[in-house]
């Protein structure tokens, strides 16, 4: 009798361990579409990306060929493609008014960004729904052109190589802060060689 309930209670948790599976498998793509969507709804970011892979229920998600371009009056443009994105996100702070991430991993991202001019009364600040925060930040072979627009006209373009970049506790609303005294950073700028220190 004790055998028949033990082999009961196994093929139970076989069972619900495939549907786990399954339900996991079905829902991945899904769930970063409507993360996504969401960015572009608070942002005007549009995204598309060509695999991902990951689990739900531990919020931990991969993926590949990411693409995220803004083009918004009044709102510093981008265009940027990510070879591969880890991220790590529990899943019921999607919900949540301002997103945290327990972890970013970004490798090989390629772009531009253009710093627009500003509308008459944008201060420039981001906004609550814009604000996010990442407990480990972590980039690695990125290549950045900067364009500004601002202030009377166009200058010439400058180039940001990282080759790696750590910050342990990256806030968006205070993102320069965090870049200069919270992380790791070694690039060079138009062929300049830097490095940033943690403080």
């Amino acid at each position: 009798m004790l055998s028949t309930i033990k082999k009961g209670l196994f093929a139970l948790v076989c069972l619900l361990a495939l549907v786990i599976l399954v339900f996991n498998s079905f829902l991945v793509e899904p769930a970063l579409k409507f993360g996504l969507s969401r960015l572009q709804t608070t942002t005007g970011t549009q995204s598309s990306f060509m695999g991902v892979s990951g689990n739900l229920l531990t919020g931990k998600l991969s993926v590949q060929q990411l693409k995220l371009k803004r083009e918004v009056e009044g709102r510093n443009a981008f265009d940027l493609e990510i070879a591969n994105l880890v991220i790590d996100l529990g899943l019921l702070r999607i919900f949540e008014p301002e997103w945290r991430f327990d972890s970013l991993v970004m490798a090989g991202v390629r772009g531009k960004f253009v710093a627009m001019p500003r509308t008459e009364g944008q201060s420039g600040v981001l906004r609550g729904s814009n604000l996010f925060s990442v407990g480990k930040l972590h980039v690695s072979h990125a290549e950045i052109t900067h364009e500004n627009l601002r202030d009377g006209g166009a200058r010439e373009p400058i180039t940001l190589e990282v080759k790696g970049l750590e910050v342990e506790e990256y806030r968006s609303r205070w993102s320069l802060y965090d870049l200069l005294f919270h992380s790791q950073l070694t690039g060079t700028l138009d062929g300049q060689p830097f490095q940033v220190r943690r403080q």
